[in-house]
Parts: C-alpha cells; structure tokens; sequence
C-alpha cells in the first residue's frame, strides 16, 4: 500500500473536480428532494440526505451525487 501526503491527496481531488467540472464558473448545480425515493428515509433520521445534480454545459455532461447516512 503506497501512503499519499495530504498535499498529493488534495491534488488528486482537485484533478478531479477539474475533469468532471471543466469550468466551475459554468456549472449548474439542482438540488433535488429527498421525498422522491425510499433510498433516502434512513438518512433523514441521523445524518442527513443529499441529492444533486450537476450540469457541466462545457462538456454537456450530468453528474449525479446522492448519499443518505444513518448511524
């Protein structure tokens, strides 16, 4: 197992925000309910749930981000 340092780490994140976001400027980012699936009722009760779509009109890409965490 190779060990990164933070600062490699915190490269690699921004690499990648860089590929799927081209220019964050552009983006359009819908914040979507939580209602809509059953997938996200055990996050309601601890943590929190999200759900996101980001529309990156650069490359005409959607990205979909959704997490529901419970303890």
């Amino acid at each position: 197992m190779i060990t990164k340092s933070n600062f490699e780490k915190g490269n690699f994140f921004l690499d990648f925000c860089r590929l799927l976001f081209t220019d964050i400027s552009q983006i359009e980012v819908y914040k979507w309910s939580t209602d809509s699936s059953n997938y996200f009722d055990e996050g309601k009760d601890w943590w929190g749930s999200f759900f996101w779509t980001v529309y990156n009109p650069c490359r005409d890409w959607y990205i979909g981000i959704i997490a529901s965490t419970t303890d």
